[in-house]
């Protein structure tokens, strides 16, 4: 979920590279690329400015660029993928990369310290994940996907994109490389009601659109153009 400045290239930078069965993730900057916004200091904490008189109240424009800075958190909440739970012989296992193609939808599941992921119908309206494309790498698929790879085989790699709902409201945990099983802790909540969040992120879908969304003044935005172009413009919940 990230506030991207306009113009070519986002979220297409070209992953340079020799050509392969898996095709690379065109949401990769090139090596030695600038990156096209701003990047959160390590933990997803954001400096407090220093002691004085209340700062003044922000304009909404101000109000879009913080959202659009935390809304890059969000992403990165699950980015960090996990590690597949193998040896089911239930068909709907996904047990490596061969096992779906992009566009196919999945449920995310966690074991003590792994990730189970199943295939299921692209009709629900529960939280789930789409396949976007395969990477060979685990830092391949860029900063609008979450990461899942395969025990045993970090060359298998899964880009996969959250699937929200215009009107729900969801939770994501804070990124952290060390909890393999985050991409299982992402849901639906009660708008009414969320999550002591820490450095985790609470937030409503506005609007869900079939394009790169233009939202409103206070509204950050998630954008994915694989599998298919989706946007979203959501509010942080307090």
């Amino acid at each position: 979920m990230t506030m991207p400045p306009t113009g070519p290239g986002y979220p297409g930078y070209g992953y340079q590279g020799q050509p392969g069965p898996y095709p690379p993730n065109p949401g990769h900057p090139p090596q030695g690329a600038p990156p096209p916004y701003p990047l959160p200091p390590p933990g997803g904490r954001y400096p407090q400015g220093p002691l004085g008189p209340p700062p003044p109240k922000k304009s909404h424009t101000g109000l879009w660029i913080t959202l659009g800075v935390l809304a890059f958190v969000v992403v990165g909440a699950v980015i960090a993928g996990g590690v597949a739970l193998v040896g089911n012989s239930d068909g709907s296992i996904v047990h490596n990369a061969d096992d779906v193609e992009s566009g196919q939808c999945l449920e995310v599941t966690s074991g003590s310290d792994s990730l189970k992921a199943e295939k299921i119908s692209c009709d629900t309206t529960d939280f789930h994940y789409v396949v976007a494309s395969k990477s060979f790498t685990r830092f391949g698929c860029g900063l609008s996907y979450s990461t899942f790879w395969f025990a045993g085989n970090e060359k298998e790699v899964l880009c996969l994109a959250q699937v929200f709902q215009a009107g729900k409201c969801y939770h994501l945990p804070e990124s952290s490389g060390a909890d393999t099983t985050s991409l299982a802790q992402a849901r639906e909540i009660d708008c009414g009601q969320p999550i002591p969040a820490g450095e985790a992120t609470n937030f409503k879908i506005e609007t869900k659109e079939s394009r790169d969304p233009d939202c409103p003044p206070g509204q950050g935005k998630y954008y994915v153009a694989e599998p298919k172009p989706t946007g979203y413009c959501v509010s942080l919940l307090e």
